[in-house]
C-alpha cells in the first residue's frame, strides 16, 4: 500500500467495521487499529526541490483554472457590446495571469531540469513526450527506484485495468483504476495523441488496435500506458531512447 493511497484505506477500513458513530476518539482508535493490522509503508519526506517544484504546478493549474473562468466572463460582458470598464480590467487581468503562467512554467522546468537533468533528458528523448511532460512526471515521483516493477509504478498512477469476475456469470474487463493523479494521466494521453503522429511504434501499436476494433480513446490510453512504462524503463534503467533497441537486443 502507497502512502497516498492511505486515507482511503482507513476510510474504507472504518466503514468494514460498520461503526455507528464518528469521532476523534473512535477515529484515532481505527487509524490504530490499521496501522497494527495492515502494517503500511513510511511516508517518506519529498525532497525540498520536489516540495517546490509541485508548489509552483500547482500554482500553475491555479491560474490556468482562473484564466478558463476570466475568459468564460470576458466573452459574456462582450455579448452585451460594451466597451466598459469590466473589459478592459477583465483583458487586463487575464494578461497578467498569462504572464505569470510562463514565468511559474520556466521556473518549474528551471527546477527540475537543475535538479534531475538527466532523467529530463531521458524522459524527453522519447517521440511524443516533451521537456514539460517530462518535468511533470518526474516533480510528481521524484524517486522511480521506489517502485519495484513498472506494474506497481502504473498501478500507482492509476493506470491498470479494472477487472471485475466472479464465478462464470460475471467477467468485465473495465477501464483503468483511475487511482492516482489525472492530471498526470490526462497529460500522457495528449502525449499519446502527439506520440501517433512522431513515435514509429506508437504508430504501430494505435493502428493495430484500432483496426482490431478498439475504440480510439482505449488506444490512446493504451500508447500513454506505453509512454509511462518506457519512462520508467529509461530512467530507472539510466538509458535514452533507442526506437531500435529490440533489434540489438541479445
Amino acid at each position: 500500500m502507497f502512502p497516498s493511497r492511505i486515507p482511503l484505506a482507513i476510510k474504507r477500513f472504518i466503514q468494514s467495521d460498520l461503526r455507528r458513530c464518528k469521532n476523534d476518539v473512535s477515529d484515532s482508535f481505527s487509524i490504530a487499529k490499521y496501522g497494527r493490522e495492515k502494517s503500511p509503508r513510511a511516508w517518506t519526506v519529498p525532497s525540498e526541490e520536489a516540495r517546490e517544484a509541485r508548489r509552483l504546478q500547482g500554482l500553475i493549474e491555479l491560474l490556468r483554472e482562473q484564466i478558463s473562468a476570466q475568459t468564460n466572463y470576458f466573452h459574456a460582458l462582450q455579448q452585451e457590446d460594451l466597451k466598459d470598464d469590466a473589459q478592459k480590467l477583465c483583458k487586463a487581468s487575464i494578461a497578467k495571469m498569462k504572464v505569470a503562467i510562463a514565468d511559474a512554467e520556466d521556473r518549474f522546468k528551471s527546477i527540475v531540469s537543475r535538479f534531475w537533468k538527466d532523467d529530463v533528458e531521458r524522459i524527453s528523448s522519447i517521440p511524443g513526450v516533451g521537456k514539460m511532460s517530462a518535468c511533470k512526471l518526474i516533480a510528481k515521483v521524484e524517486d522511480f527506484n521506489r517502485f519495484e516493477n513498472s506494474r506497481q509504478f502504473m498501478s500507482w498512477l492509476g493506470m491498470t485495468p479494472r477487472n471485475m469476475q466472479s464465478g462464470t456469470s460475471i467477467h468485465v474487463n473495465g477501464g483503468i483504476t483511475k487511482m492516482g493523479d489525472g492530471r498526470l494521466r490526462t497529460q500522457f494521453y495528449m502525449c499519446a495523441v502527439s506520440a501517433i503522429q512522431s513515435n514509429g511504434r506508437c504508430r504501430a501499436m494505435y493502428e493495430r488496435m484500432v483496426s482490431k476494433g478498439k475504440p480510439v480513446k482505449v488506444a490512446l490510453v493504451a500508447v500513454a500506458c506505453k509512454l509511462l512504462k518506457t519512462a520508467y524503463a529509461l530512467v530507472t534503467k539510466k538509458q535514452m531512447y533507442n526506437a531500435n533497441f529490440l533489434q540489438f537486443a541479445p
